[in-house]
């Protein structure tokens, strides 16, 4: 009773339409099955939560997305859709980063909060000034509390090329490399689409 199917429009994201109710969840998976074993991510949700009452809908991947290798035809066609286009979550939705030592090195939880700091324009994607993100950095287990500042020069002004090419390099790992296949073109024509959106929404 808990789920939800909802589905966000791309002009809807653009003009910044779901951050009032809809919260993404970035973090890492602890363990190959289980991504928050000793329920601390979970805990540091629920506490955002308390502070955060509009929030309605919370996107966290592991209950929202079908796991396991024993997914039905249908099940895999949905996961497949959801994963090519759930980058839009991070970029139109508020964010909370739940961050420990090996978020930066990861390519998913990078590129995620690569978009909760951006903002889109008519000139497309652009670093949003730190009073606009989207994002809230809650360090857990014993990632110390200036991970944040780290966090936030390292992807809080980079453009969508420098993303790119960032995100490209063999340094930043992912589990499934076909994952970082899929996602690495789109973030050029993201910018672009979002350019193509808000102009299109001003006239």
């Amino acid at each position: 009773d808990w789920m939800v199917k909802r589905t966000l429009d791309f002009q809807g994201v653009c003009s910044g339409a779901y951050v009032s109710e809809y919260l993404a969840v970035s973090h890492r998976w602890e363990e190959p099955g289980n991504p928050d074993p000793q329920g601390v991510q979970l805990a540091s949700l629920q506490a955002y939560l308390k502070r955060m009452p509009k929030i309605k809908y919370v996107f966290y991947d592991f209950p929202c997305l079908a796991q396991g290798k024993d997914k039905t035809p249908a099940e895999t066609v949905r996961f497949k859709y959801q994963l090519q286009n759930v980058n839009l979550l991070y970029l139109g939705s508020s964010v909370l980063v739940l961050q420990e030592l090996s978020y930066l090195s990861r390519f998913w939880t990078q590129f995620e909060a690569w978009c909760s700091m951006q903002k889109c324009t008519t000139d497309g994607l652009v670093s949003a000034p730190e009073a606009e993100r989207r994002a809230v950095i809650k360090c857990i287990h014993n990632a110390p509390p200036r991970e944040r500042e780290t966090l936030a020069e390292m992807w809080g002004h980079v453009t969508a090329q420098k993303a790119y090419e960032t995100l490209s390099s063999p340094a930043v790992t992912v589990t499934n490399a076909k994952d970082k296949e899929m996602q690495l073109p789109k973030i050029l024509k993201l910018d672009e689409s979002v350019k193509e959106a808000m102009i299109d929404g001003a006239k």
